[in-house]
């Protein structure tokens, strides 16, 4: 297994999380002070090259002999720039993601200390991801939740603040479905809010974000909607659909004379229980 490494132009020294979190890499060191040297980098740029603290990497990493030096390698690694959110796609790059081009990192090494359950989902390349439950249906949510009063007032346990953008996404995620097969119409879907869904959902469990998933090979639509189905539980959602179709009467199978279909949001099983 092998791990990110990342490139800041422009700083020196010991680098705090803090200024790794000013150039969007907030989501690979934990809170822990990255493993940093002063270096060289793409583009011909000098900075700082860091990857992470050594006690988040899986234990067969840990031991320096194990580990991959943290050096640059022009030819041996592949290197993609990430821009800050907003800017041209000319502006200089903010920092740099690489990889040793023969041993990517894989999932296992990525995992952060807490890890949540979920459905795994195994992409094209054969890499196996986690993606926890935001937006339940028949399962439970996956995701820490507290005792609280919430926004309304109301007593309940609540999904912890750090994720409710997650929620949000994920409720979405399933009303887009749903209103779809109401409609008996394919999800209108825009590819960019896919991409963030996945980034945010595999987030979680990992210590990745766009040019990690890049670097990987990116997403492909249908993995995309997977992360999609997999955060909102619509695997759950659909089988209960098919449960409630098979106990509906024959006469709701029939064309009700004013050009609506079974497919009406009757036959749909929340429509019967919030009824």
């Amino acid at each position: 297994m092998s791990q990110f490494l990342y490139f800041v132009p422009g700083l020196s020294g010991q680098v705090t999380p803090a200024q790794v979190d000013a150039v969007g890499l907030s989501h690979m060191h934990e809170g822990l002070q990255p493993d940093c040297r002063d270096s060289g980098g793409p583009d011909g740029l000098h900075g700082v090259l860091l990857t992470a603290q050594r006690s988040l990497l899986p234990k067969e990493e840990q031991d320096p002999k194990a580990r991959v030096k943290l050096l640059y390698d022009a030819k041996g690694q592949t290197w993609i720039p990430l821009r800050a959110n907003g800017s041209a796609d000319d502006a200089a790059p903010i920092a740099y993601v690489g990889m040793q081009t023969d041993r990517p990192p894989t999932p296992a090494s990525l995992l952060r200390r807490r890890v949540y359950d979920g459905a795994v989902l195994v992409f094209e390349n054969g890499l196996a991801w986690t993606v926890p439950v935001a937006h339940a249906f028949a399962k439970e949510v996956t995701l820490p939740r507290r005792m609280r009063l919430g926004p309304d007032g109301r007593m309940g346990l609540r999904v912890e603040d750090r994720f409710a953008g997650l929620c949000e996404r994920a409720a979405g995620a399933f009303q887009t479905m749903r209103q779809s097969m109401l409609e008996d119409g394919a999800a209108t879907w825009k590819y960019g809010d896919l991409w963030e869904l996945s980034l945010i959902a595999l987030g979680v469990n990992y210590r990745v974000g766009a040019g990690e998933i890049s670097l990987l090979g990116g997403l492909s639509g249908d993995e995309m909607l997977g992360v999609a189905r997999a955060v909102c539980d619509w695997d759950e959602y659909e089988k209960a659909l098919i449960e409630f179709s098979k106990n509906e009467p024959a006469s709701a199978s029939a064309d009700t004379g004013s050009g609506a279909e079974a497919n009406s949001p009757a036959t749909d099983p929340l429509s019967a229980t919030s009824a």
